[in-house]
């Protein structure tokens, strides 16, 4: 056998006493071979027995003699083979003696330490005792649980994100006011007045046509109602034949379930001086109470007003007020004013004052400064828009001057109207085809808008009603009954004739394309951004933010407007609106390429229009939301 056979046994047996260590300990160790020898040097092979078997030179470079002193040595590489391999009883090496493969270093006595058969049973006897499966079970369900609770905080997260980033904006910030006048509205007793009960009845319908609040006008207590309704008898009282208080909050109550919020408009003049003891102030029984009353300027106006509010009403619109800039303090009226709403709102709530813009017209002939100070206290500036007789030019500068005022991004909202209860009404001034598309122009501007009950069904007033010193107090048309107009449940007849042309323009006729028309233009201006909002924001700083204008003419002749309302990633709305008497044709693609009408005076326009050849009826006003 040759040296490199020799080597190939040394390291088998070196094989085996290392795999001695995973044996019986009965079993016998063989001592290992060292081999890792400098090269160039003769290595001396021992047998099992000591005797000196091979002469072996480890390295390339080995004389040739090399091989013949392999084959002449004492004893045969066979014999030394069979001795390696054959078992013996050799004495067992303490730890001492294992050495690794190639290496002739002492192995480290915690390295080598080897468990015992009985210390292997105790870890075996201590791990069966533990119930792996059950652990295991536990394990996965906690984790699963885990991550199921995860998904359900990620999936409610997701489901309770808003639909829409909008604008923040309160409750009475770019919606839609409904006033009216109960005692024309709906009688439920059969007396021929309207009641707050009749008006109870008929809160669904304000509610449908898109508005979100009421505006209650002449329900305080006169010695002749509903035909005066100027000289108030006391302030703190509806009037008997409209009900009585538990029917004010009923209604009240209604109303705020439905979502809507209730106004009073109210005549303070004659509460500056007034010296009745039915508007006296109120002293609570502890005598703890109403001191912001007693050291107030103006307690009986103060009192009638906490009064109200503690019956639900939501705010006020304050008329009459500018007939006495002259001879009283409004700054520190409304400042009183001003304190106690602000007392009595609740979370988002507030607690509103209207006010005309005539008021703040009025004071800044006296004092431009007391004017300033007055408009950052009210809430709402109730503007009036002028529109017969007006050209489209004039129709817009009223529109430029009027905002004017909310130059600044910290001043109230406008309110936009086109006709008051001291008016005539809007359809006999314009006549009905132009009434429709007025209001259409109406619901595009800024703000929130304010439409008198009857307007949506162009109620027109008797040739003999337009002297009388409430003209457009008429009764509202809710059928084409030739006797009430279903106003009144009995054979009585109103208390005012009914309507002109009642038959055709009455809420519940179909053929009376206005009511759909106004109620489309209502909801779109209270939900579409680019239209309820009163500008664009930008941020500058944290308490300085700026504010532009995104109302824009785009179009204005001789007889047409067109307005442009617009928002960041919001689409664009228009409204054309036609102030001629006539029929006409407008080339307007170069301004826009088509839109969808989502509400046409006329009704003879629907889905999607070009406005190549736009042909307008007269009066005609078309709400658009334009294409991106």
């Amino acid at each position: 056998m040759s040296a490199i056979q020799l080597c190939r046994a040394s390291a088998v047996l070196r094989l085996g006493v290392m795999r001695h260590t995973h044996l019986p300990e009965n079993l016998e160790e063989v001592p290992a071979l060292d081999l890792d020898l400098p090269r160039n040097e003769p290595l001396d092979t021992k047998d099992v027995t000591g005797h000196i078997t091979t002469d072996i030179t480890v390295g390339e470079d080995r004389p040739a003699s090399a091989t013949s002193k392999e084959t002449s040595s004492e004893g045969s590489a066979e014999e030394a083979l069979q001795l390696l391999v054959t078992p013996q009883q050799p004495e067992i090496p303490t730890e001492e003696k294992l050495l690794h493969l190639g290496s002739a270093q002492t192995l480290d006595r915690d390295a080598a330490r080897k468990l015992s058969y009985q210390e292997m049973e105790r870890v075996e006897t201590c791990c069966s005792s533990c119930n792996w499966p059950l652990i295991r079970n536990v394990f996965v369900g906690v984790s699963g649980a885990i991550w199921l609770a995860l998904l359900a905080v990620c999936v409610g997260w997701i489901v309770s994100m808003p639909r829409k980033c909008d604008p923040f904006k309160k409750w009475y910030q770019g919606e839609a006011m409904y006033e009216l006048f109960p005692g024309s509205f709906q009688d439920s007793n059969g007396d021929g007045v309207g009641d707050l009960p009749g008006l109870q009845s008929r809160l669904y319908y304000v509610k449908n046509l898109g508005a979100s609040t009421i505006v209650l006008t002449g329900i305080f207590q006169t010695g002749d109602f509903p035909t005066d309704i100027d000289n108030v008898i006391n302030h703190k009282l509806v009037d008997p034949k409209l009900g009585t208080s538990g029917d004010f909050l009923n209604m009240v109550e209604d109303a705020h379930a439905m979502g809507l919020h209730v106004i009073l408009t109210i005549d303070p003049v004659p509460l500056l001086t007034s010296d009745d003891p039915d508007l006296s102030i109120p002293t609570p029984s502890n005598g703890t109470g109403a001191s912001h009353l007693q050291d107030a300027t103006y307690p009986a106006l103060l009192a009638t007003l906490e009064h109200w509010l503690l019956q639900g009403v939501d705010g006020f619109l304050v008329r009459g007020l500018e007939r006495a800039v002259d001879r009283a303090d409004v700054e520190s009226l409304v400042q009183e004013v001003r304190n106690l709403l602000d007392r009595y709102t609740v979370g988002m709530e507030d607690r509103i004052m209207v006010v005309p813009l005539e008021l703040l017209r009025a004071i800044q002939e006296h004092d431009r400064h007391n004017a300033t100070k007055v408009l950052h206290r009210v809430d709402l500036l109730d503007c009036q828009l002028q529109i017969e007789g007006r050209s489209p030019q004039q129709i817009v500068d009223q529109i430029t001057e009027i905002m004017s005022w909310d130059a600044s991004a910290d001043v109230p909202w406008f309110t936009w109207r086109l006709s008051s209860p001291e008016d005539t009404r809007l359809s006999r001034r314009l006549g009905r085809s132009h009434s429709v598309g007025a209001t259409l122009l109406q619901s595009l501007l800024p703000g929130t808008v304010t439409v008198l009950y009857g307007d949506e069904v162009c109620l027109m007033e008797t040739e003999s009603e337009t002297n009388q010193t409430v003209p457009g107090l008429g009764i509202m048309p809710w059928s084409d009954d030739v006797t009430s107009a279903d106003f009144t449940l009995s054979s009585r007849l109103p208390w005012r004739p009914l309507p002109e042309g009642h038959d055709l323009y009455n809420a519940d006729s179909q053929q009376n394309i206005s009511v759909q028309s106004v109620r489309a233009a209502l909801q779109t201006h209270s939900t579409a951004v680019p239209i309820y909002v009163n500008g664009i924001y930008e941020a500058v700083g944290d308490f300085n933010p700026k504010r532009s204008s995104n109302l824009m003419v785009r179009y204005l002749d001789s007889a047409v407007l067109v307005l442009d309302r617009f928002y960041p990633r919001q689409p664009r709305w228009c409204v054309i609106f036609n102030t001629s008497p006539e029929s006409l044709t407008r080339d307007l693609s170069h301004i826009f390429f088509r839109g969808l009408v989502v509400a046409s005076s006329t009704g003879d326009k629907e889905g999607f229009i070009r406005f190549k050849q736009l042909h307008l009826e007269p009066g005609e006003g078309l709400l658009v939301k334009l294409d991106r």
